[in-house]
């Protein structure tokens, strides 16, 4: 027998990393087709995870603004949920490039969705190569308040 049952098949690729995926899915139609629908699944799941994060971020903002918790735990959540939202982003973006590299993507809206998401992540990380980063220095933030 030379071949295994479709089942078994979803359920191996759903435990792959999404790197190792890309390597096996030009070798015949049927496993192109399944790293396309996980592909879809997980970027669905990358979609309602920052639609979750946004929320409890706002729930968060909320509980502040009622003084409901102190200024640490307050800090200390909102960079929990900003790292989380950070890296739920990296991995949809990776998903959207290996999509658009293996042109899984047939809908024009989320074709052009896509094309633009990776896009401006490209710029978001290129402030550092083009030396665009820069520091504000305490002087400075005086000499802005006395001016003002």
């Amino acid at each position: 027998m030379n071949t295994l049952p479709i089942e078994l098949v979803e359920q191996i690729i759903s435990n792959l990393p999404v790197d190792s995926l890309s390597n096996i899915c030009h070798t015949n139609k049927m496993l192109y087709i399944l790293f396309r629908i996980e592909l879809y699944k997980r970027w669905k799941e990358c979609a309602i995870k920052s639609g979750e994060l946004f929320y409890e971020e706002l729930d968060i903002n909320k509980r502040f603004e009622e003084d409901r918790v102190s200024w640490t735990e307050y800090d200390e959540l909102s960079c929990c949920n900003a790292l989380k939202q950070q890296a739920t982003t990296i991995n949809q973006i990776s998903i959207m490039k290996l999509m658009l590299s293996n042109k899984m993507i047939v809908d024009p809206q989320e074709l052009e969705i896509c094309q633009y998401c990776t896009s401006e992540w490209n710029w978001i990380g290129a402030s550092i190569i083009w030396g665009f980063d820069w520091e504000w220095s305490p002087d400075e933030y005086e000499k802005e308040i006395a001016w003002q």
